[in-house]
């Protein structure tokens, strides 16, 4: 047809017209416009005619319309998975910091066992987890209303059903991912990980088993591999909405009416889900109890007990074994050139002659302590090097050419590395009732290894230490849990929660140590009065400067009277004005206890403590007051007070080598 503007309208029933991409039907329009203005331009002539198509395609059908509808709601069902990947990281990250800041041990060992440590924080995140849900069935519902979400929550039974997998998928991965943060010291590493793990065994797993499934050549290998898979909390959930997503399909286009709870749909998925909960909240338990020094009562002693059978027999591969007198060592290691001093020595003789006595006179007592460590490569490392070393040596002369080439510093380094490393050797003294101790030495002295074994956190290889008369290294059934009782540790890092204030970061420490509920409130304000902390009381420790989030460590230590104070660093961070008000107040609560105290510096041994001793390579060299130590090392009747240490620790060496 043509109107007065010379325009002409066709109408075309486009065979092209196709619903697989919509890129099509625009491009199937825009050249059937093309094709018939240029055959009307060429039969009339008339190059100014032009033509508009519209495009009107024919309505669906109610079976097509349902199935497109199927397709959408399966393709949600799938990628929804995705999302789900995501939520684990976000509740590891308080886990890790608490871990690493050494936080949750202080937690331990102020009187929170194990057990309840982890229900409350499992239960706290399952909290969490039940609103995410909450929000999420909310979302689904408002897309159900154009059929979208049908799949999910088109009816009732679909809408519980997705539920109650969803929460149990939070019931399972959880725990999961508690398992999987124990291997990370930085939280921004463990969430990522443990986002790429569940991501994988998820999303990735859930299409690799699909896909394997429906190629014949691998059917068998997916069969196989099912059973792995469905061991992981997202490959279950993954498979459920799957699963859903086809009972839905055949319900609505082949009209096969399945319930989601059914076994061969979602049943499976569902009982699974919620089974492996247990499982995996065990054995975080289990590794739990073997690795802290002071829970779990007999159940904890005897996995501490196999976790230390399993050390003990790596060392013994290296030639470290148990004896009566000590340890046996034959691990190839020779830094015996700087001996003990007289002092030592003879603090040791008297120790070993008068244990019984001194354990009941003194408030912390070391009887040849040895901490040992299995080489840092590990027992399959140290298997890889001797086949490569023996491959060198055989076949191939390069290798060996390359090998003489390496400095004797570099030797040293990588022969060390496939050795045992030993952190604390044969240490042997005695801390009186309201004595101050001081350990001086250089980074990796081993000064705190010893606070370590002391709070239960490090396992001792060899020997025994008593805290209060109780031995903390777990030979006697609950001395550690009886010795805690006794200890108030101030960790070099400090253990504070960023999110808490420094009133209620005290008040919940007075809480766990078993102050009395009358007496909390005037003991938190006595002792921020006491740090010069009123001011900053009701401010979050994360906006604490460094020197305010060392006076609360210390105050932490202080809470509930400890009759030890085990301080580790105690300066450091601190202005000088700041650096003597915490001398004065650790001098001042140490007249009625016993204070263990590591640092670098002889000016703070000098000024806290009666008397040190300086350590080196995990051996105590020299023992005596701090006058002693310079007169009798140094040779000089007086020394600044601002010695450095690493001038004592080189004339210590100089002097027990010759």
């Amino acid at each position: 047809m043509a109107d007065e503007s010379r325009h002409a309208v066709s109408l075309v029933n486009s065979p092209l017209y196709c619903l697989v991409a919509l890129s099509i039907a625009f491009c199937s329009g825009a050249f059937n416009q093309a094709l018939m203005e240029y055959l009307v331009r060429s039969c009339t002539g008339d190059d100014t005619l032009h033509l508009i198509s519209v495009n009107y395609p024919l309505p669906l059908t109610t079976q097509q319309a349902v199935e497109v509808l199927t397709i959408l709601s399966i393709l949600a069902s799938f990628f929804v998975l995705i999302p789900y990947c995501y939520v684990p990281g976000a509740f590891i990250v308080t886990l890790v910091k608490e871990r690493t800041c050494k936080s949750k041990h202080l937690q331990l060992v102020s009187g929170v066992s194990m057990g309840s440590y982890w229900i409350a924080h499992y239960l706290w995140d399952l909290t969490l987890f039940l609103i995410l849900t909450i929000c999420v069935m909310a979302v689904l519902m408002v897309y159900s209303v154009d059929d979208s979400a049908d799949v999910l929550v088109g009816d009732l039974e679909s809408f519980c059903c997705t539920f109650l997998l969803t929460f149990g998928y939070g019931l399972s991965v959880l725990p999961f991912s508690y398992l999987l943060s124990r291997s990370f010291t930085n939280h921004s590493s463990a969430q990522i990980a443990v986002i790429g793990i569940v991501f994988i065994t998820g999303f990735v797993s859930v299409n690799a088993y699909y896909i394997m499934s429906s190629i014949d050549d691998t059917q068998a290998i997916a069969e196989a591999m099912v059973p792995v898979f469905r061991s992981w909390p997202a490959f279950n959930l993954g498979e459920g909405f799957i699963r859903m997503s086809r009972a839905y399909w055949e319900k609505r286009v082949l009209f096969i009416d399945r319930s989601p709870f059914d076994w061969e749909v979602a049943g499976k998925s569902l009982t699974l889900v919620y089974m492996i909960a247990v499982p995996y909240f065990t054995l975080l338990l289990i590794l739990e109890y073997a690795h802290d020094g002071g829970a779990g009562g007999v159940f904890g002693r005897l996995l501490r007990y196999t976790r230390g059978f399993f050390e003990s027999c790596m060392l013994r591969i290296y030639g470290v074994r148990k004896a009566e007198t000590g340890l046996l060592l034959d691990d190839g290691l020779n830094d015996s050139a700087a001996g003990h001093d007289d002092d030592v020595e003879e603090e040791r003789l008297t120790i070993s002659q008068n244990a019984s006595e001194f354990q009941k006179s003194s408030s912390v007592l070391f009887v040849n302590l040895w901490k040992v460590y299995p080489p840092s490569v590990g027992l399959f490392g140290v298997l890889i090097s001797t086949l490569r070393r023996a491959f060198a040596t055989v076949f191939c002369c390069f290798c060996r050419i390359n090998a003489v080439k390496k400095t004797e510093a570099e030797r040293e380094e990588e022969r060390r590395a496939y050795q045992p490393k030993r952190a604390v050797r044969g240490v042997a003294t005695a801390v009186r009732t309201g004595e101050p101790f001081a350990l001086l030495g250089a980074n990796g002295a081993g000064k705190t290894s010893i606070l370590g074994v002391l709070t239960g956190d490090i396992p001792a290889t060899s020997g025994h230490v008593y805290v209060a008369g109780h031995d903390i290294t777990g030979e006697e059934l609950n001395g550690a849990t009886e010795a805690r009782k006794h200890i108030g540790p101030c960790p070099q890092v400090d253990p504070l929660l960023d999110l808490m204030t420094g009133r209620e970061t005290l008040q919940m420490f007075a809480k766990l140590r078993g102050v009395p509920r009358s007496k909390i409130e005037s003991e938190v304000e006595r002792l921020m009065e006491r740090l010069t902390l009123t001011s900053h009381a009701d401010k979050v420790s994360e906006a604490y400067s460094g020197g305010n989030k060392r006076k609360l460590s210390l105050g932490i230590a202080l809470i509930g009277e400890p009759k030890v104070l085990l301080i580790d660093e105690s300066s450091s961070g601190l202005d000088p004005a700041a650096k003597r008000h915490m001398w004065n107040l650790i001098s001042e609560v140490s007249r009625d206890r016993s204070v263990i105290l590591t640092t670098h510096s002889m000016q703070e041994a000098e000024a806290l403590c009666t008397r040190a001793g300086i350590m080196a390579n995990g051996k105590l060299l020299c023992l005596g007051s701090v006058q002693n130590l310079k007169v009798s090392i140094l040779r000089v009747p007086f020394i600044a007070s601002y010695i450095s240490l690493v001038f004592v620790s080189k004339q210590l060496f100089v002097h027990l080598s010759s």
